[in-house]
């Protein structure tokens, strides 16, 4: 089998996270699984500031992959990007989320420059593009190098039904969630089912 037919039969998969806590780990453990079938070749895409945690954490012993499946050969390369959410502002909370929101849609250019780059180095062209649900400007990504994006989301779906109603809720005006709650028992909450 010749090399250029060796590379049509595997399927390659562009990941990326949301470049923050809880976002990386779920979306790396199903590259994983994906990994141990043996027919894809995975390119994982992290910031810089998240790849050298990564890579760091692989040195200290932290995150290994479990290479006991597939010959002992993994198909998942590390790969990073400038920008993303800046290293002050990783673990906090809402306070600084349209900047975090702001710095992760900042890396798009980076991001689609990655994705030319992979289709021109004469590798196996990108498949399609395995993102983060929060990373939706991947979207735009996919439509211009003409593949399809599977969305990931890396959390119960609890909090998934919370957020998809969320918004109703501050289009209707309630846009804060701080202090009292004025609204237990009153028909203005009647419309989420199961709440």
């Amino acid at each position: 089998m010749g090399f250029e037919a060796q590379y049509e039969q595997i399927i390659h998969i562009v990941a990326i996270p949301y470049p923050a806590q809880g976002h990386i780990a779920p979306l790396m453990q199903l590259c994983e699984k994906l990994d141990d079938d043996g027919k894809f070749l995975i390119t994982f895409v992290n910031t810089e500031h998240n790849h050298t945690r990564l890579i760091q954490s692989q040195m200290n012993g932290g995150y290994t992959r479990n290479t006991s499946t597939n010959n002992n050969k993994s198909n998942i390369r590390l790969v990073s990007i400038p920008g993303g959410v800046p290293p002050e502002l990783h673990g906090q909370s809402d306070q600084n989320l349209i900047s975090a929101f702001q710095a992760s849609e900042a890396i798009a250019d980076h991001f689609l420059d990655l994705l030319h780059d992979l289709n021109s180095n004469g590798g196996p062209k990108v498949s399609f593009i395995l993102s983060d649900v929060m990373m939706s400007w991947t979207q735009v990504s996919a439509d211009l190098i003409h593949v399809p994006r599977l969305a990931f989301w890396t959390s119960s779906a609890a909090v998934f039904y919370v957020i998809w109603h969320m918004f109703n809720l501050i289009s209707d005006g309630i846009s804060t969630f701080k202090g009292k709650c004025y609204f237990i028992g009153q028909p203005i909450l009647s419309w989420i089912t199961m709440i």
